[in-house]
């Protein structure tokens, strides 16, 4: 995000929807990652523990050293955020590593323990067995799977709260923006700084990206602080709706 010049506004009032605002995303990445563990896995969401350590440990995502650094942080965020969330194994696979890597037979034999109807343990085996024959599961499986290869999608998901947070985190987070904003920006650095929203698409591309943070359920702020972008020769300048927001 770029430095603007100085943006005034009620910093009490928005630092109080901080939380949820990050809340939101943080929401959205576990829902992403963990429908691209479903994806991939071909297991389904009310699977038990047991098949998605299993499935998850014949990855090649259950060695951490082949995580990338941007998974790694959102591990590490996810776990500081919600300390519950390492018991749930659907939410992020980075966070099974600490779990070790399970056998077929010592994840039968918890099947066993813990499913008491015969028919849906005979499903849950067969399952294992079906995952046992597939072998690794590669990581370009659930890259592939993964909604965050959008562009788009990975830049709103990424900036759209700074966090944690700095004296400028307003002007750095996309939930601050109206979505015409939302959208320059959005356009500007998917395409690598070398393309900026064109006339024609003033209307449908806001549109776009308004559907798209909703359907991720992001929360923006209440109110908005920047109203539109300019960007003269390369540089991004940021239009408030107000010099300044009246503190409450």
């Amino acid at each position: 995000m770029p430095n603007p010049t100085e943006i005034q506004y009620d910093t009490s009032s928005l630092e109080r929807q901080w939380d949820e605002i990050a809340k939101s995303r943080l929401d959205a990445l576990k829902r992403i990652i963990g429908r691209a563990c479903v994806k991939a896995t071909g297991l389904r969401m009310d699977d038990p523990p047991e098949l998605w350590r299993f499935a998850i440990g014949k990855s090649e995502r259950a060695n951490a050293s082949n995580w990338s650094d941007e998974t790694r942080s959102i591990a590490e965020r996810l776990q500081e955020l919600d300390p519950q969330l390492e018991k749930d194994p659907k939410a992020c696979d980075a966070l099974m590593a600490g779990l070790g890597t399970p056998t077929l037979r010592e994840t039968a034999q918890s099947l066993l323990n813990t499913v008491r109807d015969d028919v849906e343990l005979t499903r849950h085996l067969t399952t294992a067995l079906t995952l046992q024959r597939r072998g690794l599961i590669a990581r370009k499986e659930y890259d592939e799977a993964s909604a965050l290869r959008d562009a788009t999608t990975r830049f709103l998901v990424h900036n759209w709260i700074e966090d944690p947070p700095t004296g400028e985190w307003v002007v750095r987070s996309l939930c601050f923006f109206s979505d015409c904003a939302m959208a320059k920006m959005a356009y500007f650095f998917t395409h690598n700084r070398k393309k900026y929203l064109a006339t024609s698409l003033l209307n449908s591309e806001p549109e776009r990206i308004r559907k798209l943070y909703r359907s991720l359920k992001l929360r923006p702020a209440a109110p908005r602080v920047i109203k539109d972008v300019v960007f003269d020769f390369g540089k991004v300048r940021l239009i408030p709706f107000q010099k300044k927001v009246a503190s409450k």
